[in-house]
């Protein structure tokens, strides 16, 4: 028989049931956070798609290929990348000292790898693809040097401190010149920023002058570097004839194969050597030890 008290206590927990349902309902399940999602917010915070790498290479060109060519023929190694679809465009700068140049790439590893490429089929450098030699790789970059990519073609050559080239090169020698020769160009590059800017308004300029006066003739403005800080053509010719350094090629060719793991460190294991079924069959426990007949006491 139901008295008027378990009424009144079943309509009570009814409405705390309701009132709860309700709470949970309104509640806001707090969202989980991933690595995904923190490297997500970092990239919008800085304008950027995937991670960035600084690439710094040197190399040797024939002295029968002209300045102006060297320069336009690295610019078709960039600009299409640059004007169809990237994850990150390619910035930077090349410095051309006579037949040897430097050249400071900011891109992702897509567009780098993409970069190679171009410059291995084109016909003016495959015949010296070789002599380019990479120094360093920098991955994961707060920021670039500039915006852009731009040419600086110096006319006089830094060779106050001549270096003697020896005939055998060790680690520890190489590495002393790239540290030296990083330094430099990470100064030229902290300093192009402003003179980039400069540059472009000089070059704006000439352009309102030709519109009124037909008869001038428009020249490419010229970046200024202070010439403490350009490199040595000896200090490049050592890193070029270097053991220690390794051509492009070796890291493009390496970027295009799939490597090879050892066998007994890779899981899962072969089907041959772990077969598919191992765990749909059944499994018989061994059987008992047959017991001696023979007396041991």
């Amino acid at each position: 028989m139901i008295t008027y008290i378990d009424i009144v206590s079943l309509y009570k927990i009814i409405d705390q049931t309701s009132k709860m349902s309700r709470y949970s309902n309104t509640r806001k399940i707090p969202e989980k956070t991933s690595l995904l999602h923190i490297l997500q917010r970092n990239f919008r915070y800085l304008d950027r798609n995937i991670f960035l790498h600084r690439f710094i290479y040197v190399g040797e060109i024939p002295n029968s290929i002209d300045s102006a060519t060297i320069i336009e023929n690295f610019e078709k190694s960039i600009k299409p990348i640059n004007d169809r679809y990237n994850d990150e465009p390619i910035t930077g700068f090349l410095l051309q000292l006579g037949k040897y140049f430097c050249h400071v790439l900011e891109a992702s590893e897509e567009s780098f790898v993409r970069h190679l490429r171009l410059l291995n089929e084109n016909e003016i450098f495959k015949s010296c693809f070789d002599q380019f030699k990479l120094l360093i790789i920098y991955h994961h970059m707060n920021q670039r040097f500039i915006d852009e990519w731009v040419p600086i073609k110096v006319d006089k050559e830094s060779n106050h401190d001549e270096i003697k080239i020896i005939e055998k090169f060790n680690l520890k020698e190489t590495s002393s010149k790239i540290k030296m020769l990083i330094e430099k160009l990470y100064a030229i590059g902290n300093s192009l920023k402003g003179k980039v800017e400069e540059s472009k308004a000089v070059m704006k300029a000439s352009k309102q002058r030709l519109r009124h006066f037909p008869s001038l003739t428009a020249s490419h403005a010229k970046i200024s570097i202070d010439f403490n800080l350009l490199p040595q053509v000896e200090e490049l010719k050592f890193l070029i004839q270097s053991d220690c350094t390794k051509p492009l090629r070796i890291y493009l060719d390496i970027f295009n194969k799939i490597p090879f793991l050892m066998e007994d460190k890779t899981w899962p294991g072969r089907c041959y050597e772990i077969p598919m079924n191992v765990f749909k069959e059944n499994v018989y426990h061994l059987e008992e030890l047959p017991i001696s007949d023979v007396d041991c006491t």
